[in-house]
């Protein structure tokens, strides 16, 4: 009986039914396999792909708050350009107003000095006016009194 089993055994084993059965076997554990690899593959792949993501929008939003900041660093520095401006502005306002008051005081001192030049050559011609009527007179009277000497 044992012999016969195992002859049964034998010829079973041995048949191309049983051979094709166990490729069949065989080649759905295989395929078992590589589907079970490559959904793991796509999983890692999905993860590692969200990761990715997250990374990159982590990324994106670090870069839209340093922009941001750099927006406002900016606007800052462009409102502080404009109060310095206005500044420099008003003070170049001031210095024009002062001197166009030194010009005007200027042109104020040269019209006194041109009336005072003008006062002083009238008293000049005056002057010689009143020296030549002293000389008339002297000589007139340097005339009477030769005639009264004589």
């Amino acid at each position: 009986m044992v012999s016969e089993i195992s002859k049964t055994a034998s010829e079973i084993a041995g048949s191309e039914f049983v051979f094709g059965i166990l490729f069949i076997l065989l080649l759905v554990a295989v395929l078992w396999c590589a589907y079970k690899f490559f959904s793991q593959m796509q999983l890692n792949s999905a993860a590692q792909s969200n990761k990715m993501d997250d990374m990159h929008l982590e990324r994106q939003a670090q870069l839209m708050e340093i922009l941001q900041a750099n927006k406002e660093e900016s606007k800052e520095r462009e409102n502080k350009l404009y109060d310095d401006r206005e500044k420099l502005v008003l003070t170049i306002d001031r210095y024009n107003d002062q001197l166009e008051k030194m010009n005007d005081t200027q042109e104020k001192m040269q019209s006194t000095q041109e009336m005072m030049q003008n006062n002083l050559e009238s008293l000049q011609s005056s002057f010689t006016e009143m020296n030549y009527s002293i000389r008339t007179l002297n000589d007139r009277v340097d005339r009477i009194e030769r005639k009264n000497d004589n």
